[in-house]
């Protein structure tokens, strides 16, 4: 199976700055999300390595190997922004999230640190494939907090995994199938943290083209005031 991939960025309501970076490539099946942090120009510098280092190394992963494939290219990631936080020490807490999506031998496989989302939309239903790692999806995990709770606690911007820390954050993996049809929705918490599953699931349903449902998307949320960066990457298994 090919697939067809096309992104979006915006730099939203309020800021003056991009802090999000992303990367596709259709030919290696390959997707990457990045949502930065560490202040102005820090967290768009975090982002930016940890994409390059894709850009620069990933060929490809074995489905017996894909876990150690992926935590090898997020290791270099997470030296490359410690060794630049140390030469500019203006960035010293720089850091960025980081989800890869790479389909390979009709399997989808997912790395993911941070909050950044990965979604399975499949005959019309829409299914979250990654868990927050930041305050609030640790206390929903623990049962601390309801859904409902979740949706305005302030332990959303809490990240408790980031790219940048000494050591390596733990990796959350993911595998499954994929199918004809199939769509898959990268996206940073600037889209996520304005729209609830259902609204997604609906600009998902009732568009028909890649770039319709990334475009409506992000009008919804800056129609929301949305104040953070919004960046989402979506694929189709054609």
């Amino acid at each position: 199976m090919a697939v067809m991939i096309k992104s979006i960025t915006e730099i939203g309501n309020y800021r003056d700055y991009n802090d999000d970076s992303c990367y596709y490539d259709e030919r290696k099946g390959l997707m990457v999300m990045a949502d930065g942090m560490g202040g102005y120009a820090g967290g768009s510098l975090a982002s930016s390595i940890a994409v390059d280092v894709f850009k620069k190394y990933f060929i490809g992963v074995s489905p017996e190997t894909y876990k150690t494939d992926l935590t090898d290219l997020f290791s270099i990631c997470n030296d490359e922004i410690l060794s630049e936080a140390k030469r500019k020490p203006a960035y010293s807490e720089m850091g960025t999230t980081l989800t890869v999506i790479c389909f390979e031998s009709g399997r989808y496989y997912i790395a993911h640190i941070g909050d950044s989302r990965a979604y399975l939309f499949r005959k019309g239903k829409l299914t979250r494939l990654t868990e927050d790692h930041n305050m609030v999806g640790e206390l929903l995990r623990s049962g601390q907090i309801s859904k409902r709770d979740a949706q305005h606690h302030p332990g959303k911007n809490m990240l408790t995994k980031v790219i940048g820390r000494k050591p390596l954050s733990e990796i959350s993996f993911y595998s499954g199938k994929i199918m004809k049809d199939d769509l898959f929705l990268l996206c940073t918490d600037g889209m996520s943290g304005y729209l609830d599953d259902k609204k997604i699931a609906a600009v998902i349903k009732y568009n028909y083209s890649l770039e319709q449902i990334l475009n409506q998307l992000v009008e919804k949320v800056l129609d929301r005031e949305g104040k953070d960066n919004i960046t989402a990457i979506i694929a189709k298994i054609i």
